[in-house]
């Protein structure tokens, strides 16, 4: 994947309460650094990053992708300093130009998404900022490619900033951190409005860009978003009640 942007300056973290952990996924490992990832965000990434428009809709052949809105937090727990990165939402490069392993943001899709997501900042009020990219890899399996290491280290190369590649064939995703796209080898899902932000940005799909749209292709949208959210389920569920 490749990007046009700036990049993201180091930030002072804001304190806030650890969020209220509704699922642990990976393993978890004993560290002053933590991401926290929403599971309104989750299932935004795992909808978009599954479904390609104007084609076989269980084939998702073009990678997608797309930027983190969140923060950098703290809070500092018997005395010992958590420092955090909080995932709440997304939003998608819907314009981005895709193929089977690459998708790219010219200066105008990008102006497009920063636009998307300043809007949502100013309307809401939250305190929030680009804290990543999250992007797919159809049946390559999740990992962190040359190009994408590059991408990491050139535009999201602090500490907090992360990357989520998910894998919508084989039903997996993971997350790395830093300049040296770590992986993270465990990660907290929270329920972002339960911790009092702003509900996350309605996710559309511009089906006017297709040629040949109908009301069929919007039902097998709602057909495949209920077929793919119960194999989500049926995924982490049994992770979920592990701990």
């Amino acid at each position: 994947m490749k990007f046009v942007i700036k990049k993201v300056s180091e930030v002072e973290a804001i304190r806030r309460r650890l969020p209220t952990v509704v699922e642990i996924e990976g393993e978890l490992e004993d560290s002053d650094f933590r991401v926290f990832l929403s599971k309104q965000a989750r299932e935004k990434i795992f909808l978009v990053g599954s479904y390609n428009l104007g084609q076989n809709l269980l084939m998702r052949e073009n990678e997608r992708g797309g930027v983190l809105l969140g923060n950098l937090y703290y809070d500092t727990v018997d005395g010992r300093r958590i420092t955090y990165t909080a995932v709440t939402d997304i939003v998608p490069a819907e314009e981005a130009e895709a193929g089977y392993t690459h998708v790219e943001f010219d200066g105008q899709v990008l102006s497009a998404v920063m636009e998307e997501a300043q809007n949502y900042i100013r309307q809401t009020g939250e305190n929030l900022r680009i804290v990543g990219w999250y992007h797919t890899h159809p049946g390559f399996g999740v990992f962190m490619s040359g190009t994408d290491q590059q991408t990491q280290r050139q535009i999201y190369g602090t500490d907090w900033h992360v990357a989520i590649v998910f894998d919508p064939i084989r039903r997996d995703y993971g997350i790395f951190y830093g300049r040296d796209s770590t992986p993270c080898r465990g990660w907290y899902i929270f329920d972002m409005l339960a911790e009092g932000f702003a509900p996350p940005l309605v996710l559309r799909l511009r089906f006017d860009q297709y040629e040949g749209y109908s009301r069929k292709a919007d039902e097998d949208f709602i057909k495949l978003k209920q077929t793919l959210l119960e194999e989500f389920h049926e995924m982490f569920d049994p992770i979920k009640d592990a701990f």
